[in-house]
């Protein structure tokens, strides 16, 4: 009878071990899947970069694409320290920002040649006066580009630009029409100013063309 007993208890207990066992392994399953799985927005971030989650490396190259200094365009986006999590839209607002960064940078080495010997005239003057204008027009270009939606605003954007890239070429001008002879590492930094603003220009008139006419990206 103990006999008996014990082989019913056996035999009631071993399906209900291999359901648990079942049930625990299906478990064990579904939270390691679940574990590995990317958070929401880490999906999001991958589908907002670039077009078509295209890594952010081969968007800046097809950006640049659309510029006339693609060398300039690829290596200075590049090197932004943001790049490499920005989406498509924000790389129109980072072109602008090395743009201003180099035209402040620019204001500052004419400011210090201004009044030191040979390199002082009316030229520099001048070219101290116009790249403050285009420190303060890009200023306002970044302010009308600080949200997603500054595609809104881009015909601001684009006159902003296009009044901005005039000024390295009226400084150089300046030099010109005095008879003075610009320092060349001056001229030098005002070529590399124009070939980033340029590119700033093209890229927010690419982006916000896309965004307005509803382009299908090219690329």
């Amino acid at each position: 009878m103990q006999s008996m007993k014990s082989s019913q208890k056996s035999g009631i207990s071993r399906p209900w071990r291999g359901r648990e066992v079942h049930l625990f392994v299906v478990c064990s399953i579904i939270c390691v899947g679940i574990a590995f799985l990317p958070p929401t927005n880490a999906l999001e971030a991958k589908e907002e970069t670039g077009f078509e989650g295209t890594r952010s490396s081969d968007l800046i190259q097809r950006l640049c694409n659309k510029t006339l200094y693609f060398d300039v365009c690829n290596s200075s986006l590049s090197s932004y320290p943001r790049s490499d999590h920005a989406c498509k839209w924000e790389f129109g607002r980072i072109a602008v920002e090395l743009s201003l960064s180099e035209a402040q940078s620019v204001y500052d080495y004419i400011l210090d040649l201004n009044g030191t010997g040979a390199a002082s005239c009316a030229a520099i003057e001048d070219c101290v006066e116009v790249l403050d204008d285009m420190v303060a027009e890009l200023n306002d270009c970044l302010s009308l580009m600080a949200n997603r939606n500054w595609t809104e605003s881009a015909e601001d954007v684009k006159t902003w630009l296009s009044a901005a890239l005039t000024y390295p070429e009226t400084c150089v001008e300046g030099f010109v029409d005095e008879g003075v002879e610009m320092p060349q590492n001056m001229k030098e930094k005002l070529e590399y100013l124009e070939k980033l603003t340029s590119n700033a220009l093209a890229i927010a008139t690419y982006l916000s063309d896309m965004e307005t006419q509803k382009l299908v990206p090219d690329f």
